[in-house]
């Protein structure tokens, strides 16, 4: 196996994580594990603790050293959802720097009301 099929495998083990973790299309799975077990719905909800177990489950599917791809995995996939949280946080500051610049001229009023 050379370095692109690793990558490959890393890359499409951390969008399998990423999708299980977040996306709504899944959080019935994830509320049924969550019903049937808490330590297993934490864990599903955690993208570290699931890369790590996805990673694992990859690596043995694909012949693989499944604790190192585990281990990757789960760190890879930490940066990323740091990243997707980064970039939200700063798509929220925007918005609110706008708000209080349209506060602060005036922009922002309710119908009927006059201001000075």
């Amino acid at each position: 196996m050379n370095f692109i099929d690793l990558y490959l495998i890393i890359t499409a083990s951390i969008g399998f994580n990423i999708v299980f973790v977040y996306s709504s299309i899944l959080s019935p799975i994830r509320d049924f594990i969550e019903s049937k077990s808490e330590f297993l719905g934490t864990l599903t909800s955690c993208p570290m603790c699931f890369g790590f177990w996805s990673g694992l489950a990859f690596g043995f599917y694909f012949g693989l050293n499944p604790f190192l791809l585990g281990f990757s995995t789960s760190f890879m996939s930490w940066i990323a959802s740091n990243l997707v949280a980064f970039l939200s946080s700063g798509s929220s500051l925007c918005e609110q720097i706008e708000y209080m610049n349209a506060v602060e001229k005036r922009e922002l009023f309710t119908e009927g009301e006059d201001y000075e």
